[in-house]
């Protein structure tokens, strides 16, 4: 699903983000593999660290192989985009509609990369958490 904004045309930082070399399937995929199956530990944050570890930690929570939150993924997708990308993209904080495209963009590579690559469901954290009281 590629961003919009609201006249139906592509935000250019989603285009950029699908351009660069760090946002390809089997890379990042290939980052997330560990001795039997998934990768418990995080990845260094050398190179595209900032990306990947965010993928990392959303495909743990969102396949409830990591149960607690991902609050600070955003923080280290963050750091990779002020670096890796022309715009000035926000992904943390108060978000505006570019940010938004970003992060359903990588929602939507790690979906890929847990339903492809790892036969892995990516609603498995919203099933163990509903019915859940808060």
């Amino acid at each position: 699903m590629k961003g919009t904004n609201e006249s139906g045309s592509e935000f250019a930082v989603v285009e950029e983000l699908e351009n660069h070399e760090d946002f390809d399937f089997d890379h990042l995929a290939g980052r997330l593999e560990g001795r039997s199956g998934f990768r418990s530990s995080k990845p260094t944050a050398q190179g595209d660290g900032g990306l990947e570890q965010f993928v990392w930690r959303m495909a743990r929570f969102q396949s409830s192989i990591g149960d607690s939150m991902p609050v600070m993924a955003t923080f280290w997708l963050q750091d990779w985009c002020d670096e890796e990308l022309d715009s000035d993209v926000k992904v943390t904080g108060v978000l505006d509609d570019e940010g938004k495209a970003v992060l359903r963009r990588i929602d939507d590579m790690v979906d890929e990369i847990l339903v492809e690559h790892f036969g892995r469901d990516p609603s498995n954290a919203a099933k163990s958490w509903s019915g859940r009281a808060f």
